[in-house]
């Protein structure tokens, strides 16, 4: 090599390195995932740290965070529908869901968080169907990237210093800076959607009455409870139990036009009761084992005020309890999370507060309201049927 060759690539060796300093020494001060030391970054740009792009890096972020006294956990339900802000949770409460979470999820985000934190109570939400739909959600993102996942913590760090994708994330937060624009996520977790001018009648159609077909379908192989859910469920409770903190199991709420979805397609259990029942009993195998720290066993996915409010007539009204029909607004969320937490005074109707010893009764009770809601919302019902009618025909029309 000659001379010159060499003084240009030392030039270039030390424009790579002073790059990679840059970069490095950016992440670390803005620490967009909030997953690098705190003693090193800018706090005046804590509220304008986005959390959209890398969810579950910046979930686990703010886990080693705190303290707090109270964890809320699960898929995008409590990820849009739960703030910590509200007085019902006292202070000190932070939002840990993720949009697609599943069981495993879950139990890796509570894992990960009770290495850090001694909080008092874990409010975790298990969504109806989850015991029953075998494997995995089919729904990428960064889990594998986050501290969540069994890789090499070394190797993770220099991610979070050194990469392109930590720096996007830095940039994208000091730009919130410089307009003094507030990102989608709330510092604590919550992912800020306001209800939206939607017409909630083609969303559903659109949207979500594919997911009832699915539940309505997995039913019908007649798969059963699956056992490793079980297990993952029967966990979380017992890592509880076992560092002093109270659970808090929750079934999250759907509008009624996802059991009346359900109903019509056919599903042999749309009120998800053989769920219900091993839920109540797992719990009540697990207060059993560790009395000294109960599990409280919260049913919120049944006929009530909520769950029974009409679609818009005029098609273009923001809801008041939904963002969505199976996303329930921060409204919502903290009349719920009054009537768990026990915090304030809310509608009873809201809400089963289960004796997960007594199973018979609730489950009862529980076939009951969804029988009695069978002609509510009779608009919403027959839009689901001529949808589900017009899904089954033909697409293309065959040659004569």
């Amino acid at each position: 090599m000659t001379r010159h060759a060499k003084r240009h690539l030392k030039w270039l060796l030390g424009l790579g390195t002073l790059g990679l300093v840059a970069t490095g020494a950016t992440n670390v001060a803005v620490n967009p995932w909030r997953v690098l030391p705190q003693k090193t970054e800018v706090k005046s740009l804590d509220p304008y740290r986005e959390i959209d792009a890398e969810i579950r890096t910046c979930k686990a972020g703010l886990a080693m965070r705190g303290p707090w006294d109270v964890l809320v956990i699960g898929s995008s339900r409590p990820n849009t529908g739960i703030d910590p802000s509200l007085p019902v949770f006292g202070g000190k409460a932070i939002n840990l869901g993720m949009p697609g979470g599943d069981l495993f999820e879950t139990r890796a985000m509570l894992d990960h968080a009770l290495k850090y934190q001694a909080p008092k109570r874990a409010l975790l939400f298990l969504d109806a169907g989850d015991l029953t739909r075998p494997g995995k959600m089919p729904i990428e993102s960064d889990f594998e990237f986050s501290p969540l996942a069994q890789s090499d913590p070394l190797e993770r760090d220099l991610k979070y210093v050194f990469s392109q994708r930590a720096m996007d994330s830095s940039v994208v937060t000091l730009t919130f800076a410089a307009k003094h624009q507030a990102p989608h996520y709330t510092p604590l977790g919550l992912h800020l959607k306001k209800p939206p001018r939607l017409d909630y009648f083609e969303t559903m159609e659109k949207f979500y009455l594919p997911w009832a077909v699915v539940l309505a379908d997995v039913q019908k192989r007649n798969l059963g409870i699956q056992q490793d859910k079980l297990t993952v469920v029967r966990a979380m409770l017992d890592a509880c139990a076992k560092d002093g903190v109270d659970a808090i199991l929750a079934i999250p709420p759907n509008h009624l036009t996802l059991c009346q979805a359900m109903e019509e397609r056919g599903a042999p259990d749309p009120y998800f009761l053989a769920e219900r029942r091993a839920i109540a009993a797992l719990v009540a195998e697990a207060n059993q084992a560790h009395p000294e720290h109960p599990c409280q066993l919260w049913d919120l996915n049944i006929p009530s005020p909520a769950t029974l409010e009409p679609f818009p007539a005029d098609r273009k009204t923001p809801m008041e309890n939904w963002l969505d029909p199976i996303h329930f607004t921060p409204a919502a969320g903290g009349r719920y999370a009054g009537l768990m937490l026990g915090t304030a005074q809310e509608d009873p109707t809201l809400g089963i507060h289960v004796d997960p010893s007594q199973p018979e009764p609730y489950l009862t009770k529980v076939e009951q309201l969804f029988k009695a809601a069978a002609t509510a919302l009779p608009a919403e019902r027959e839009g689901l049927r001529k949808a589900l009618a017009a899904d089954s025909q033909p697409k293309v029309q065959p040659k004569k």
